[in-house]
């Protein structure tokens, strides 16, 4: 008699377990909203977006791109930031059309010694992408990316004829607590090289 009340708990337990573990490493897809172009300056921009979560479309988390130019060198500066309490597990960013791929360099992030961003260029050859798989503490906080850009090796090359697509893809958690399910942001900037 007290087999059939086991093996129904036992059942019970099983499904209780399966959506614990299944919500807890479930991925939300964020929303964003459309990227805003502003002035910076006299002679740059910043592009701006941010990440909604949850039935209130709350903003958990945004990317800001400055772009700025002086003789044969423009200035890519991303900015991610997220909710504290959240913390960054890996990003990705594509710059494509971008060629040579050479014709852009990441400085050291601030935070050094940080995770080391792996570089290669896009299985169709005109782009290129930087990887963090693991961002570490590095994700802990706002994370900062400073891209060069030798506009006299773009030029020399092709002169770009429209903007870079600058495309952004990261994923994050929520710190502490049994249940961590991740949120999965992206979005795709194009950017002009002023």
């Amino acid at each position: 008699m007290w087999l059939v009340p086991a093996a129904v708990l036992v059942v019970l337990l099983g499904f209780l377990g399966y959506d614990v573990i299944s919500s807890r490493y479930s991925t939300q897809q964020l929303s964003h909203t459309e990227v805003q172009e502003y002035p910076e300056g006299g002679d740059g921009y910043i592009y701006v977006s941010d990440f909604l979560a949850g039935n209130d479309e709350s903003r958990v988390a945004s990317t800001d791109v400055f772009v700025r130019s002086w003789d044969n060198v423009c200035t890519i500066v991303l900015e991610v930031s997220h909710e504290e309490g959240t913390t960054v597990d890996e990003i990705s960013l594509e710059f494509n059309p971008l060629q040579p791929c050479d014709a852009l360099a990441l400085e050291t992030p601030e935070g050094y010694p940080s995770p080391l961003a792996r570089h290669q260029s896009t299985s169709d050859g005109n782009g290129v992408i930087y990887s963090i798989p693991d961002a570490g503490s590095l994700g802990t906080g706002t994370m900062n990316f400073t891209f060069l850009l030798r506009k006299d090796v773009l030029s020399s090359v092709a002169s770009p004829a429209g903007p870079i697509c600058l495309h952004v893809n990261f994923t994050m958690h929520r710190d502490g607590g049994l249940i961590v399910p991740k949120q999965h942001a992206e979005v795709h900037i194009y950017f002009k090289i002023p």
